[in-house]
């Protein structure tokens, strides 16, 4: 009945938190994927990923954030890939678009079909600055005025949508990523401090940010994530860069790092990084963007908020303040649990119960 598609890798092992969120929205519905981190074609039980170089590749060498953009036009996008989707959107009643970016190049072939669309930002906020903003800003409006649902991660874009693009507020279903499990913190004797991102331009800026300053600091800096393979400039030695992990081993680094940061300048939608954090019972220091789709939390009990400017001598602070750190990681433990217990209720799969109630 459900089909999703998406735009990036999302088999397992993932490779971020978009990943994680497209795989577990909705607990048996069938998934497509284009571009990504994806190097194979690879398919399981309930998902296909398919491999596109050329539009990689292009994607690359525009700059500018255009993979996304490229994708929406169906420019360098494979054959294979749109006459599997077409195959597929053929077949299931509900479509749901992980993003914008595939709507026009389908939306000739969706008439009859329950159109859901599973906002993960306000991506015309996160192209402030960029060639393609007001490109970006057409493409979500029209699929915001087509769908039947929408789905958000966040409070202030449900706003946003309403205010930018009139969206009626009774179509929008609040639904956060939630995540399960709860880790043990073993981190206070750690010699190395965390960053967890996505190849995404304000983790982009985070790291850069990271590398600027770890020559004065006198810990190892552990990147998690697709982020580690940005090509930076004169990289610091303390800079461990570790990419994609198994699920098992980030949990083991997150659980035994001293604390986290997240210095990311901009972003729309929840940063998800966050709740991994809380989850593990990790200390974090965060910019005020970095807390996005935290409002209505006392989440600043456990966290450090800090400008930019003011970021690396929070870090050396915090790196000696042992009971400090002992303090917010207890308090880290308490945030997540109550995250958890206000937002675990509804999920992608109670959305879809109300939708067939109606067909």
């Amino acid at each position: 009945m459900i089909l999703q598609l998406c735009h990036g890798k999302v088999i397992p092992e993932y490779s971020s938190a978009y990943s994680k969120r497209c795989y577990s929205l909705f607990s048996n519905s069938k998934i497509m994927s284009i571009g990504g981190l994806s190097y194979l074609d690879k398919s399981n039980d309930r998902a296909a990923q398919y491999h596109d170089y050329l539009l990689m590749a292009m994607s690359y060498l525009r700059g500018n954030r255009s993979f996304e953009i490229l994708l929406s036009q169906g420019r360098y996008l494979r054959k294979k890939y749109f006459n599997d989707a077409l195959n597929e959107i053929e077949k299931n009643k509900i479509i749901v678009f992980e993003g914008p970016w595939q709507y026009r190049l389908f939306k000739d072939y969706l008439n009859n079909k329950v159109i859901i669309y599973d906002a993960h930002n306000v991506e015309y906020l996160l192209r402030q600055n960029n060639i393609y903003q007001n490109y970006v800003k057409g493409i979500e409006h029209e699929i915001l005025k087509k769908s039947d649902i929408v789905i958000s991660l966040s409070r202030r874009d449900i706003d946003n949508f309403v205010n930018i693009y009139s969206v009626d507020k009774k179509k929008i279903y609040y639904v956060p990523l939630t995540l399960s499990g709860e880790f043990k913190y073993n981190g206070i004797n750690s010699n190395y401090i965390v960053f967890i991102g996505s190849m995404y331009e304000p983790n982009i800026r985070a790291l850069e940010f990271i590398n600027d300053i770890a020559g004065d600091i006198n810990m190892d800096f552990y990147i998690i994530g697709s982020v580690s393979s940005h090509k930076l400039k004169n990289k610091r030695r303390n800079l461990k860069l570790l990419g994609m992990l198994p699920e098992e081993e980030k949990d083991k680094i997150l659980c035994n790092a001293l604390f986290a940061i997240n210095p990311v300048p901009s972003g729309s939608g929840r940063n998800l990084k966050i709740l991994d954090y809380l989850s593990h019972g990790l200390p974090v220091i965060t910019t005020e963007t970095g807390l996005n789709g935290y409002e209505q939390y006392n989440i600043k009990e456990a966290v450090i908020v800090s400008d930019l400017k003011d970021f690396k001598e929070n870090i050396i602070k915090l790196m000696n303040d042992k009971s400090l750190i002992k303090s917010m990681s207890s308090l880290s433990h308490k945030v997540f649990i109550n995250i958890m217990n206000a937002e675990g209720s509804l999920t992608g799969d109670d959305i879809i119960k109300d939708i067939l109630k109606f067909y």
